[in-house]
């Protein structure tokens, strides 16, 4: 029997202990102060590796559902005789369901971007689906000749703009029937490089995600 008691005491210290992480976590993003600023945003980066690229606001909303979760737990604990087995039951079905709001976030977000980058001023001048996803798999090209060649080579325009042409073309990636002097114009146009250090950052962002 008191083993019994144990237990229940430990699961539930367990869930409080769980549920004072997310309340912690709440009320320093609340605050101003520069060193709570600091912690929250440090605890902000682990949480956004978890959930993918989410933006602020939606972050704590899956924190806040999340913690809402715990606390009918935590007062059916209190209200209610429940076994072993049915708490265990209830924490997977909140993790399990925390882990399907993740997903769908994710898979929405990604549906979001991909929406966005097909209408960009860019995309729609080439008639691609992804500039920058384009410009990006140039730049890993581009760092595959150069490790190749035994060299290192900042980043060149004249150089990464034939590249994507070559990509473009040889993945027939446009929707429209452009000639390869008009891809050239667009080029000279749109891969700047302001443009080249943009999809640079975003693939050390990828490759790095705790930075």
């Amino acid at each position: 029997m008191n083993e019994n008691v144990n237990e229940d005491d430990d699961l539930e210290a367990e869930e409080a202990l769980l549920l004072d992480e997310y309340t912690i976590l709440l009320a320093n993003y609340e605050m101003s102060g520069a060193r709570d600023k600091y912690e929250a945003e440090q605890k902000e980066q682990e949480f956004l590796e978890e959930f993918g690229n989410l933006c602020r606001e939606e972050l704590l909303d899956v924190i806040r559902e999340y913690r809402k979760d715990w606390e009918r737990l935590l007062a059916d604990l209190h209200n209610t005789k429940m076994s072993k087995e049915a708490k265990e039951q209830r924490i997977k079905n909140i993790d399990e369901k925390h882990n399907r709001d993740k997903q769908l976030r994710i898979e929405g977000n990604e549906r979001k971007r991909k929406d966005e980058a097909s209408k960009s001023e860019e995309s729609l001048a080439f008639g691609i689906p992804d500039f920058y996803a384009v410009l990006q798999e140039a730049l890993i090209y581009f760092d595959s000749l150069n490790k190749e060649a035994g060299i290192i080579h900042k980043d060149d325009v004249k150089k990464i703009r034939p590249i994507v042409i070559d990509l473009i073309i040889s993945q027939r990636l446009s929707n429209k029937n452009l000639s390869l002097k008009d891809l050239k114009n667009l080029a000279m146009k749109y891969i700047l490089s302001g443009k080249v250090r943009t999809a640079r950052e975003q693939i050390k962002r990828y490759q790095n995600p705790k930075k």
